[in-house]
Parts: C-alpha cells; structure tokens; sequence
C-alpha cells in the first residue's frame, strides 16, 4: 500500500537502485573504463619492434655483395614481470572503482526518493490545511458581507490561504526539481514517484565499526597503496640489464684462401653470424631518481589510505550521534507532539463550532497544530538523512 496516491507511475527502492545500476550513465562509464584496463593487462609483455635490415654493395671487396640482418632487443623478463602486476593491479583498481561509484550513484537515489517522500508528505499537510482554511475564508466572507465579522478576520483568513497557495507551488516546483534529479540518476525518460510504505527509513545494522573497513572507498584506496607499490617494483626491475640477440646473412663474392687454396664463392654461397648482447645501465641516476621519487608516492598512497579511513570512521560516529539525537526527536513527536496536536486539532474544531473560541483563536490553535505535523516531518527527514548516510558508510 503506497503512502500517498498519484496518478504518476510509482517505483519502490530496490527497483530504483537497480535501475541506476543498469542505465546511469556514471556507472556504465566506470564499467568501460575497468574493460579498457582489463584489456591492457595483455600489454604487459610489449617486446620492441624488431630490427630488419638489407645492404647491398662493396662493403666486403670491389665485387657487389648483399647482406640480410635481423636483430631483437627485448627486457630482462622480470620487467615485463613487474608491468603484468602493476597492470594486474590498475585493472583491479579499475574493478573497485565501479564499485565506489554503485555505492554512491545507490546513496543519491536513497536521498531522491526520501526527499520527494519528505515533500509529498508536507504536501499532504499543508493541502489538508488548505481544504480547511478555504472553507474558513468562505465563511468569513460570508460573515464579512452580512455584517457578523470585522476586516480583520476576512484579511487573517486571505492571508493564510495565500500564504498556503503559495507554499504549495513551491513545494510542487521542488518536486518537479526532484523529479529531474531523480530521472537522471535512474537514466529514464519516466518521471517515477517513490513507492513506498513507510515515511521512516530503517537502519540497516547497529553502529559495528569493523564494517567499515569492507567499505568500497576503502577497498580502493588500500589498491592505491597497492598500485604504488607495484610500480616502485617496476622501477627498480628496469635497472635490469636489456638483452639483445642478431642474426646476420651474407655473401662473400670472390676467392677465399681456403685451406691454402683459392676458391671462388658466388652470390649463391652465404655466410651467417649470430650476436649475443647485454645492455647495462651504467648511467643510472635518473632511473634511480624514479625509484626515489616512486617511493615518496607509496608514502603518499599509504597516509591517503589512512586519512581515509580514519575520515570514515570519524564520519560513521558523527553521523550516529545525529541518528540518535534525531530519533529521540521523531520518538518525541510520535509519542507526544503528534497526540497532542490530534487533541488540540480536535478541540479547537468544537469550541469554534460551538462559539466558545473565535476565529482568530482558532486560527493560532490551527497553526500550532500544523507546525507540530510539519516539524515532525521534519524531523524524520533529517533522521532519514542520517540513516542513509549511515547505511552508505556500512555498504548497505
């Protein structure tokens, strides 16, 4: 059973957040950037293009002879080791950063919906006061215009009704803003209201702070860490020697001296050689200056890490403190304050049916009673805020 009718079409919570998930635009965008990472994974092993070369003329004696060459530079293989974990690594960054940006994208959509439930709820009060203070202004104008009631009680009760019209197009243009904000999260061209059967949000779990530290934002920031890590690893691999292996093959046109004997060798008899290599890096400093500077960045990902989840603690405990400060306002209002304005709504109706209380009385009584049901509203917004803040920190 819905809270409240409308004729638009209604979507609860659950069917929201899985909506954003499937169409939100933020998310699908996280989602191609983890494909895009995954696919560099296969990078790791990038070997240099190979060299290939031809010559062709006197280079060997006056007759014209040709020479083929082939030659390979490659890294020593705990380079191409250390790029596969640093992409490894970036890739499963990439992962959680979907899962950073689900976690938000389901907070905003948690916000929306409570937040046009808030103001669909306000409308409600303030409509029924309107039906009320209508029927109240076309009485005193009936009493105005016989006689029976001053200027002032016809202009008191104008200007409630006014002041009523007006707060409604207001709430009615917040709504509208809502919506938008709500249709854009989702990625639909439905303009849904929230379904739901409860004004309160529940809570999902007690204040545990050791959930915290499974929070995707966390999660994401230990990667940073790992990340940095891995690329200072990476670094200090490329002070490994390259190697590098040739093949060449020639001709050697005209006599050779073989074994004391003259022999001819045409274009047809080829010669071959093959070549071993080690490059060392005997100029290293700058290479050295990138492994410095790769640790200082480890520091940095590893106070990040910490700011962070000390931040996110702090953050949790603040916003349970305003939870329970916001629930025993709501406790109040239900158990109290709502009761009352019930009896003082109540009463005031008799009394001004009766004569025993005029018009303006009634109205100050009326407004009391409305400010009672507004506050409370109130009051649950705020105590939702925090419940979903707290769920959002909790992954929940």
């Amino acid at each position: 059973m819905a809270l409240f009718a409308v004729a638009q079409p209604e979507i609860t919570l659950s069917a929201a957040i899985d909506t954003a998930y499937k169409n939100n635009l933020e998310i699908k965008g996280q989602n191609l950037n983890a494909a895009y990472l995954e696919k560099l994974k296969k990078t790791g092993n990038t070997i240099p293009k190979t060299d290939a070369s031809v010559e062709y003329g006197n280079f060997n004696s006056y007759y014209t002879d040709t020479k083929f060459g082939v030659g390979q530079t490659i890294n020593f293989p705990t380079v191409y080791k250390r790029q596969k974990e640093l992409l490894n690594e970036e890739w499963r960054s990439g992962i959680l950063n979907v899962e950073v940006k689900r976690t938000e994208i389901r907070r905003q959509v948690t916000e929306v919906f409570y937040d046009v439930v808030y103001f669909l709820e306000k409308k409600k009060i303030l409509l029924q006061a309107d039906s009320l203070y209508g029927e109240f202004l076309r009485k005193a104008t009936l009493r105005f215009e016989k006689g029976e009631a001053n200027i002032l009680e016809k202009t008191t009760a104008e200007t409630q009704r006014n002041q009523l019209t007006l707060q409604l197009r207001q709430l009615d243009e917040d709504i509208k803003i809502l919506q938008r904000r709500f249709q854009y999260l989702l990625n639909t061209p439905t303009d849904f209201l929230p379904l739901t059967e409860t004004l309160r949000m529940p809570l999902a779990t007690s204040a545990d702070t050791s959930i915290l530290r499974n929070h995707p934002q966390i999660k994401w920031l230990q990667q940073q860490l790992n990340i940095a890590e891995a690329q200072t690893k990476l670094e200090r691999s490329k002070l490994s020697p390259d190697l590098s292996l040739s093949y060449t093959n020639q001709s050697f046109i005209g006599y050779q001296n073989i074994d004391g004997r003259d022999k001819y060798f045409n274009a047809g008899r080829r010669f071959s050689s093959a070549q071993a290599g080690v490059a060392i890096p005997i100029f290293s400093s700058a290479q050295k200056a990138r492994i410095s500077a790769s640790k200082i960045n480890q520091q940095v990902a590893e106070n990040n890490y910490k700011v962070g989840t000390q931040a996110l603690y702090s953050q949790y405990l603040q916003t349970f403190e305003q939870y329970q400060k916001y629930l025993q306002a709501v406790n109040y209002y239900e158990t109290s304050a709502l009761p009352n304005a019930t009896v003082i709504a109540n009463t005031a109706n008799t009394q001004f049916s009766g004569g025993d209380i005029n018009y303006l009385e009634w109205v100050l009584l009326m407004d009391q009673v409305i400010t009672i049901r507004s506050d409370y509203i109130d009051a649950v917004r705020n105590l939702n805020t925090s419940v979903i803040q707290l769920n959002h920190y909790l992954n929940q």
